[in-house]
C-alpha cells in the first residue's frame, strides 16, 4: 500500500513540475491524474475494470515471476522487441521495490498523463494555446485513454512514444535537422518494442525521408552538383532496407518479410480473427489479391467506426457504437480539414503514416472488440489533424493569449 501511494505520488510530482514550466497545461493535468487513481484504487480495492483480467493480470503475473531473477538478471536479459516487453520494465521496478499493483499501474498512468501532455503540446505548436485545450481535454477524458492509464497494458507506452515520433516526424517534415530525424526514429523503434505493428510506422518515415532526400537530389544533379548529404542518407536507407528485405529481420506480429508478404498468411488472418460475437461480416474477409486492393480500404473504414448498429448484439456494444460515432465524426473532420492538412508537410506526412497504420490493423483486426482498443492507439495523432474543428465544450478563461509559433 505505501510503496503504491509512494508511486503515486512520483507521477503526481512529475506531473506538477511539467504543469509548473507550463502553466496552462495544470487543469488538465489535474483532471486526468485524480480521475484514473480513482479508477486504479477501484481496479485495486472494489472489482474489476473492464479488460482487466486478461492481459493486464498476465503481464503483472509475469513481471513479478520474473522479478524474482533480480534486477541485474533481468536488465542483462533485455532483447530487444517483443510483444511481452511490457513486462520488462515492470519486472525492473518489482525487484528493487518488491509487488504492487498500484506501483505497477502507476507506470502505465506516468506514460499515459506524459502521452496526454505530448498530445496537447504538439497541438500548442500547432494550432495554438486555445485549440490545444481542447485537445488535452479531450485526451484527459476519453474512456480508452482512461482505462488503460489504470492498468498493467502496453497501451500507455505506444500512446506516449507514438506521439514522441509524430513530434520528430512533424518538426522534420517542416523544419529538418538530425535531432527531430533521430527523435522520430526514437519514438516509432521504442513503440515497436510493445506492439510489432508501430514498425509499420517507421518504415513509412523512412520512405518520406528517403523520397524527400531523392528529390533533393535529383534536384542538385539536374542543376549539375552532387549534395553529399542527401547521397549519404539514400546509400544508408539503401542499405537498411537491403537488409530489411533480406530475410534477417524478425518483427514481432509481423515476422520477417516473407512473411509480410506471404498472401496466404493475409487471408488466415482475416479468416481466424473474425469470430465471436464483435466479429466483423464475413463479407469483408480477403480471399485473394484482388479483394485486397477493394476490401482493404473498407475494413480499414470498418476498423475505425465500427460497431454499425446491425452489429450490435450485446448491451457493451453500445459503448462501442458511440466510440465508433466518435471516429466518424473524426474521420467527416478530417475530410473538411483536408486542405490545412496537404498543405502542412507534417500534418500531411503524420497523415500518410496514420493512413499506413490504419490499413495494415485493419487487415490483422478481425472484431471491433479488437479493434476498439487498437484504434485508439492513434486517438490523441487524429485529434492533431482535427484539432480547430473540435466543439468547444469547455471554455478557456484566460484572455489575450497568443502563442507564436
Amino acid at each position: 500500500m505505501i510503496t503504491g501511494l509512494f508511486s503515486l505520488l512520483i507521477v503526481f510530482t512529475i506531473g506538477l513540475i511539467l504543469s509548473f514550466r507550463w502553466r496552462s497545461f495544470l487543469n488538465i493535468f489535474l483532471l486526468a491524474f485524480f480521475v484514473r487513481v480513482i479508477f486504479i484504487f477501484y481496479n485495486s480495492y472494489v472489482g474489476d475494470l473492464f479488460d482487466s483480467t486478461a492481459d493486464a493480470r498476465t503481464y503483472e503475473n509475469h513481471a513479478w515471476v520474473w522479478a524474482q531473477d533480480g534486477f541485474i538478471n533481468i536488465l542483462l536479459s533485455y532483447d530487444g522487441p517483443s510483444a511481452h516487453f511490457v513486462t520488462w520494465p515492470v519486472a525492473l521496478i518489482y525487484s528493487i521495490f518488491g509487488r504492487s499493483l498500484i506501483m505497477a499501474e502507476s507506470l502505465s498512468l506516468l506514460f499515459g498523463i506524459l502521452a496526454i501532455f505530448l498530445g496537447w503540446y504538439i497541438a500548442r505548436n500547432l494550432w495554438g494555446e486555445k485549440i490545444a485545450m481542447k485537445v488535452g481535454w479531450l485526451a484527459a477524458l476519453y474512456p480508452p485513454l482512461v482505462l488503460y492509464s489504470c492498468l498493467v497494458m502496453r497501451e500507455t507506452y505506444i500512446y506516449f512514444f507514438l506521439l514522441l515520433a509524430f513530434l520528430g516526424t512533424y518538426n522534420w517534415s517542416n523544419y529538418g535537422g538530425k535531432k527531430h530525424f533521430f527523435t522520430a526514429i526514437l519514438g516509432f523503434y521504442a513503440a515497436m518494442h510493445f506492439h510489432g505493428g508501430m514498425f509499420v510506422g517507421l518504415i513509412a518515415f523512412l520512405a518520406l525521408v528517403g523520397f524527400r532526400t531523392f528529390k533533393k537530389s535529383f534536384h542538385s544533379l539536374r542543376r549539375g552538383k552532387i549534395n553529399l548529404k542527401s547521397s549519404f542518407i539514400i546509400i544508408l536507407l539503401v542499405i537498411s532496407s537491403s537488409y530489411f528485405f533480406s530475410g534477417k529481420v524478425h518483427v514481432p506480429k509481423l515476422g520477417t518479410i516473407d512473411d509480410i508478404l506471404d498472401f496466404s498468411r493475409i487471408t488466415y488472418m482475416t479468416s481466424h480473427t473474425t469470430r465471436g460475437d464483435a466479429s466483423y461480416p464475413e463479407w469483408l474477409q480477403v480471399k485473394n489479391t484482388t479483394e485486397l486492393i477493394y476490401k482493404g480500404p473498407l475494413r480499414s473504414i470498418y476498423f475505425l467506426i465500427s460497431p454499425l448498429p446491425w452489429d450490435i448484439r450485446k448491451t457493451i456494444h453500445i459503448l462501442g457504437f458511440i466510440d465508433g460515432l466518435i471516429y466518424t465524426f473524426i474521420l467527416l473532420s478530417i475530410y473538411i480539414n483536408r486542405k490545412k492538412i496537404i498543405e502542412d508537410p507534417g500534418l500531411r506526412n503524420i497523415s500518410i503514416i496514420l493512413i499506413c497504420f490504419i490499413f495494415v490493423f485493419a487487415i490483422g483486426v478481425g472484431n471491433f472488440g479488437t479493434g476498439i482498443r487498437h484504434r485508439a492507439k492513434f486517438f490523441i495523432a487524429f485529434l492533431l489533424l482535427i484539432a480547430p474543428l473540435i466543439p468547444k465544450f469547455f471554455f478557456y478563461r484566460k484572455k489575450n493569449i497568443e502563442y507564436n509559433k
